[in-house]
């Protein structure tokens, strides 16, 4: 673990986000995110990294939560850097009333239960409630190879999470949960984000 911190740490670029590749200087919002995530997981674990570091991680996360100006941003990528912030606890609140006018029908799944996340993590349960279905059942269909590499197994750990947060005791949280595993014994955890994403659910 602590060479993955330093081997991400490497790859923090001057305009604060991450390097696609090792020794490039191209970099991508989603796996920025991505990268950032799992470094302030790891520093929440009792891991090792950089105070100042992981303060510039924050910065950039803010920006890109705020709609700064940064190349390519979507509200997909605010709504997961927004999601991060909020599980290190560093989720402003004029963040939070951006996220509330956010048309979450314009958002994918893997977006939208991010964004419930974040709302329920900032205390606004009534909004998170409402961006979760009713009537949930395990997401199948095959998983990107581009962009930011969704898949269902990624976006059904999204939804685990949210659902602990929301509902722990429901009967749909058992269902998601008992899918993700019955898909880690058939070998259906194909990507790296998979495997993150799945392990950090269930855990």
């Amino acid at each position: 673990i602590a060479e993955g911190i330093l081997k991400l740490s490497s790859m923090f670029l001057p305009d604060k986000s991450f390097a696609y590749w090792p020794g490039t200087a191209e970099s991508n919002n989603w796996s920025t995110i991505y990268a950032s995530h799992f470094l302030s997981e790891a520093s929440k674990a009792g891991y090792y990294v950089d105070r100042k570091l992981l303060e510039q991680v924050y910065d950039h996360l803010e920006e890109m939560a705020e709609g700064k100006r940064i190349r390519d941003l979507t509200d997909a990528h605010r709504v997961y850097a927004a999601y991060v912030l909020a599980q290190a606890g560093r989720l402003e609140q004029r963040v939070v009333t951006y996220l509330k006018r956010l048309d979450a029908a314009g958002l994918g799944q893997c977006s939208r239960y991010q964004l419930a996340g974040a709302l329920a993590i900032s205390g606004n349960m009534t909004e998170a409630v409402r961006l979760v279905p009713v009537d949930i059942q395990p997401n199948v269909f095959e998983p990107e190879t581009g962009g930011d590499f969704n898949s269902a197994v990624r976006t059904d750990a999204i939804l685990l999470e949210t659902m602990l947060r929301v509902d722990p005791d429901g009967a749909s949280t058992d269902l998601v949960a008992k899918s993700l595993m019955d898909r880690a014994q058939a070998g259906q955890w194909y990507t790296t984000q998979d495997n993150a994403f799945a392990l950090m659910a269930l855990g």
